[in-house]
């Protein structure tokens, strides 16, 4: 719930500071927010299974399996975070096309969706 809470947060605030740049930035970060909600998704729901096998194997007192599971926890992470961010820069255009984007705003919400996708 906190993750999603501070994801909304920064969805108002960006779109608060944006909002200043005109209408075509404006469009061009609503348009790419339910990317990034994508995104936010995927990575809570594998924190939300990992921290759950990791309460249930304390539970049960297997402290060496919580443990290895924190570190595959954190491994799979940063994979997933590298590739994420690797295919989402390589596709970027087709992402765009796919979610049809309009192109009076294709370049703008490209280059906001290129600092995501770094992030």
């Amino acid at each position: 719930m906190a993750g999603m809470l501070v994801f909304s947060l920064l969805s108002l605030v960006d779109v608060f500071f944006v909002a200043r740049l005109g209408t075509a930035a404006l469009a061009a970060i609503t348009f790419c927010i339910p990317i990034e909600a994508l995104m936010i998704s995927l990575a809570s729901a594998m924190g939300t299974g990992i921290s759950s096998l990791i309460s249930r194997s304390l539970g049960n007192k297997e402290v060496r399996f919580a443990d290895n599971t924190a570190w595959h926890g954190l491994m799979i992470s940063l994979i997933l975070g590298v590739f994420i961010s690797w295919w989402g820069l390589s596709n970027i255009d087709h992402l765009l096309i796919k979610f049809g984007c309009p192109s009076e705003i294709f370049w703008v919400s490209r280059d906001y969706l290129q600092v995501i996708f770094w992030g």
